[in-house]
């Protein structure tokens, strides 16, 4: 009798569980890769469940994916830390770095510093020559100063590439933009 009961009460315990993940649509093992999913993530409380949405996605995002990847994250800037830009960079630089330095520089003034930061970082973890060609067009000691000490942090971090970034070179690429955006606004 008691084994009756302990495996009926076992049933009914793994038939509420299935019964709950049905309710709900939502599996431990489920994957968050779609743009649905990071909008979620980005505005989630929970830091342990925002920190999961927001590097799932990361780790399956594809470069059809960056537009609207771009615009949820943008739409949620205020709120993001240090380390969340980081990780978005990182991803961004894969497909775009130089775009990516040069979109964050229409940042507001306060969002605009740790972008650029996060962006230059990523740039010289993927190709920090080219880091390097930008950074030499930021006219403000200030700010080169700031974006060098990324470039080194960036590089030192990145894989495959272990010689230093080359100086006193510029990009034909056109970084910074052909508008001078970043060297004009940071003169000294």
């Amino acid at each position: 009798m008691k084994v009756i009961l302990l495996a009926l009460w076992l049933v009914t315990l793994a038939a509420a569980y299935a019964v709950g993940q049905f309710a709900t649509g939502e599996s431990q093992t489920e994957q968050p890769t779609s743009i649905e999913s990071f909008r979620k993530a980005l505005a989630e409380t929970d830091p342990i469940e925002r920190s999961y949405g927001f590097s799932a996605f990361l780790r399956s995002m594809t470069e059809d994916q960056l537009p609207d990847a771009i615009e949820a994250f943008e739409a949620g800037r205020m709120w993001l830390s240090q380390e969340e830009l980081r990780q978005f960079m990182l991803v961004w630089a894969r497909f775009d770095a130089a775009g990516a330095f040069e979109r964050v520089d229409g940042w507001t003034e306060g969002n605009r510093e740790m972008a650029q930061s996060a962006a230059m970082y990523a740039w010289a973890f993927y190709d920090p020559n080219a880091a390097q060609q930008a950074l030499n067009g930021v006219k403000s000691r200030f700010v080169r100063g700031r974006l060098q000490t990324e470039l080194v942090n960036g590089w030192s971090a990145g894989t495959g590439n272990s010689s230093p970034p080359k100086t006193g070179s510029r990009s034909k690429a056109g970084c910074p933009s052909s508008n001078g955006s970043i060297s004009s606004q940071y003169s000294s």
